[in-house]
């Protein structure tokens, strides 16, 4: 395939496509005449890319960021009438030896996608393929699990069923994540590898710190809180803790509103979640009332925008912030 489109949340995915790809094209014949990656370059230079002419010896492997050129960002790419036409132009006469892979990786739980309706969406659509790399949300843990059983497979790593429940419980869906995790396994495990209840235990106890974290977030424990923000901050991102405080409220907020509604039974299938999660879930917010848990997510939201951009540069200063009722 010439040209194509590879975007997504999933960035563990979309790394694990490029190498796939690279592989397919290159072979083991990897240089810097036929491996050549880019970062969003400027229209002309862009042109010129798509318009470059095969070796004899072989063909050549483009990687380019492109996220100015598809996705409504900061300093997106305003073409002109004529730069839209000649880049569509060089698509549609790119060379079969020149193949070019177009990569837009997403904020997780962004929301974003394309535009589909730029002249270049369209025109990589036609003449070549677009390829989509989501994330699991945060309800499809039945998918997660599917997955960590044919990752472990692929580690030679032997880990149950529910085993494998238990490190998405306790790890999440995002697969960077999970991925990591089945990698200290099979260290652990080594030379039998073979999962232990107790290793996973080990492992579980591990990630227990951002769970703690979470219940005296929604508990209204503002110092205790605080404080095991400050030890989490010493060994990991200030955006690992939101992305994951995010996804966590969004599943209490969904719980929430689900259990004034529904039974429990019927509540399991709806968020996907095992009926043990969604009682504990459940209890969590039992005395929170929905729009304080919607509150709290904003709030978040707001921070988050705030450190990303420098408005806030102390991740501490932020916690507060949202603590105390707002991130104003």
């Amino acid at each position: 395939m010439p040209i194509q489109l590879i975007w997504g949340e999933e960035e563990y995915n979309i790394d694990k496509r490029l190498k796939e790809i690279k592989k397919a094209i290159l072979k083991d014949n990897i240089t810097p005449l036929n491996y050549r990656k880019t970062d969003n370059p400027a229209p002309e230079k862009f042109d010129e890319i798509l318009r470059t002419q095969g070796m004899m010896f072989g063909d050549i492997l483009f990687v380019v960021n492109a996220d100015r050129y598809f996705m409504n960002v900061k300093k997106a790419y305003t073409l002109s009438e004529k730069e839209g036409d000649e880049l569509v132009k060089s698509i549609e006469n790119l060379s079969p030896s020149i193949h070019v892979v177009l990569v837009c990786k997403l904020e997780q739980n962004s929301g974003k996608k394309p535009d589909s309706r730029k002249k270049l969406y369209k025109a990589v659509s036609k003449y070549g393929k677009i390829e989509e790399y989501p994330i699991f949300k945060y309800y499809e843990t039945g998918k997660a699990v599917l997955w960590v059983k044919a990752r472990a497979q692929e580690l030679g790593l032997k880990i149950t069923h529910s085993q494998a429940e238990q490190l998405v419980n306790g790890t999440g869906t995002y697969l960077r994540d999970l991925d990591s995790n089945l990698e200290k396994l099979v260290l652990e495990a080594y030379p039998e590898k073979t999962v232990t209840n107790k290793m996973l235990e080990a492992l579980t106890n591990d990630n227990s710190d951002i769970h703690d974290i979470l219940d005296y977030f929604i508990s209204g424990k503002k110092d205790e809180a605080l404080h095991r923000i400050s030890l989490f901050l010493e060994k990991q991102n200030v955006l690992t803790l939101l992305s994951f405080l995010q996804a966590a409220i969004t599943r209490l907020l969904q719980t929430k509103i689900y259990t004034e509604k529904f039974p429990i039974a019927e509540v399991t299938g709806k968020l996907g979640l095992p009926e043990f999660v969604v009682k504990q879930n459940a209890s969590k917010v039992e005395n929170m009332k929905t729009k304080d848990i919607v509150s709290l997510k904003q709030n978040l939201t707001d921070i988050e925008y705030k450190i990303k951009t420098g408005e806030i540069s102390d991740p501490l200063l932020a916690f507060g912030l949202v603590l105390n009722g707002g991130a104003q």
